[in-house]
């Protein structure tokens, strides 16, 4: 199957040779390129022991054999959790050759006669003259010729499947697929037909979270070459590892982490509010819904801030301050002769200016306080006021607790931290309490009982400097209060 043959010009051969692999990584490239945004490309570099066994017909030729040092570079692309393709080129060394026949005398022609001076000596350089005993004619060569190397590169196109998956951790993987193996001649006029067919390989890989993965792999490209080699790969766009998310604990089953449960000895079976203690006997919750709630529209924040101080209705005990007049921080007039720098509202000032707003002091301890607070956990997805999936999971219980209190009203305020532009941050804190209010409908809260504002970066409650404090500011506030 592999024979000696004429020989070309080594140069041409080489850069003929390398053809098909720029075309096979520009291909490989190009259909990455066209699917980036559903997997991952990665490249890679390999070294390790090649094992050449050259089968050559002509007995004229001897030739080592054994382990040689390879190496390779890869291209591929990760396709799905299991599943990859790659390009790969690989030099595996070479064997050495030589010519044993006798180099002395002259030439022969092909019938096999001696046109040299000398009689009885074989051509000068066979088998690269005629051959005496077969007759074949093959291109000449000088006494200096007759040894040299032969040199083995392999190019192919192979499906990779990792199990359990490509992702971070250990995984095992077999390949398949096309490819060929060249073999060119250094110092000898000598060539082998390329072997082209199936490759395939066994290995193991253990990928990092940066995206760099280390690969220990055994490759068969032909029963006279194989590699066994390790190779270091990065995945390019892989994030570096994500912080640890905390392990959620809730030691009374209650459905409120510990972290936020304010009761955290609560009975199983006893219904709790967002804070995770106790709310009076429900009452019947309302019918459920048959169709899907319209959004709700958009609302003037001076709606429930008639006054317009800067203090919400439901936490203003002064209703209707003058405007342009400095309140303190419960929406009352602070007196002309103190520096409003200075001033701290205290109760007695309180009870002289106009009446609070009446609550019912038990219902708002037994209830409403029970709903106010920060929803923890109601995120949304990065800029942008779409829920996400735990934060629908959060919404279902707060809808829940509220449909069994009808006579409870919710102000929603979403809140940013102060990255970006304070307009745009604004905007954006309306649009995720809007969202709260829209997902709340459609669990069956009534419109009328909810109304939303969003204050962007107006009302942070932790410092800005840090990404945990940004954390805390960017949150969603319910403030409940009896119809």
């Amino acid at each position: 199957m592999h024979s000696g043959r004429n020989s070309g010009n080594p140069a041409r051969r080489l850069m003929l040779s390398m053809i098909p692999i720029s075309v096979l990584i520009m291909g490989l490239l190009a259909y990455s390129n066209a699917q980036a945004g559903d997997g991952e490309i990665y490249a890679g570099f390999g070294i390790g022991a090649s094992s050449l066994d050259p089968e050559i017909s002509n007995a004229n030729f001897d030739y080592g054999n054994g382990t040689f040092t390879g190496y390779k570079v890869l291209l591929g692309y990760d396709l799905s959790n299991h599943f990859s393709i790659e390009g790969m080129f690989g030099d595996l060394g070479h064997v050495e050759l030589e010519n044993t026949a006798s180099t002395a005398g002259g030439s022969t022609t092909t019938d096999g006669s001696n046109t040299n001076s000398q009689p009885g000596l074989q051509t000068p350089g066979f088998p690269f003259g005629n051959d005496p005993l077969a007759g074949n004619s093959v291109a000449g060569a000088t006494a200096s010729n007759n040894r040299g190397q032969l040199d083995y590169r392999v190019f192919g196109l192979q499906a990779i499947y990792q199990l359990p998956n490509n992702l971070p951790g250990f995984s095992a993987f077999g390949k398949l697929g096309i490819g060929q193996l060249s073999t060119s001649a250094n110092g000898l006029s000598f060539e082998k037909d390329d072997i082209s067919g199936v490759i395939g390989g066994l290995g193991i890989e253990y990928q990092m979270l940066n995206g760099f993965s280390i690969r220990g792999e055994y490759d068969y490209y032909d029963k006279e070459a194989q590699l066994v080699s390790i190779d270091l790969l990065k995945r390019f766009g892989r994030p570096s590892a994500l912080p640890k998310k905390a392990l959620a604990v809730d030691i009374d089953n209650d459905g409120v982490d510990d972290s936020h449960d304010r009761c955290p000895g609560t009975p199983a079976g006893v219904g709790v509010g967002v804070n995770g203690c106790t709310m009076r006997a429900p009452t019947p919750p309302p019918a459920p819904l048959t169709t899907k709630a319209p959004p709700l529209p958009t609302q003037d924040p001076m709606v429930f801030d008639v006054d317009g101080d800067g203090v919400i209705d439901n936490l203003d005990l002064c209703l209707n301050t003058p405007a342009a007049t400095a309140v303190d921080n419960r929406g009352c007039a602070i007196p002309s002769n103190v520096a409003t720098t200075d001033y701290v509202a205290t109760a007695d000032y309180v009870t002289t200016v106009e009446p609070p707003v009446v609550v019912t002091e038990v219902f708002q301890t037994d209830v409403a306080s029970q709903f106010t607070g920060i929803l923890e956990g109601v995120n949304f997805h990065v800029g942008s006021s779409s829920l996400t999936g735990e934060a629908k999971s959060i919404l279902n219980t707060v809808a829940e607790n509220l449909n069994q209190y009808p006579q409870i009203r919710a102000t929603i305020i979403g809140h940013t931290d102060n990255s970006g532009n304070a307009a745009a941050n604004k905007a954006l804190s309306e649009q995720r309490a809007m969202s709260v209010a829209q997902y709340l409908a459609k669990q069956g809260v009534e419109q009328t009982r909810m109304r939303y504002a969003g204050k962007g970066e107006e009302e942070p409650i932790s410092a800005n400097a840090t990404e945990a404090g940004r954390s805390k500011n960017r949150r969603v506030e319910l403030i409940a209060d009896e119809l």
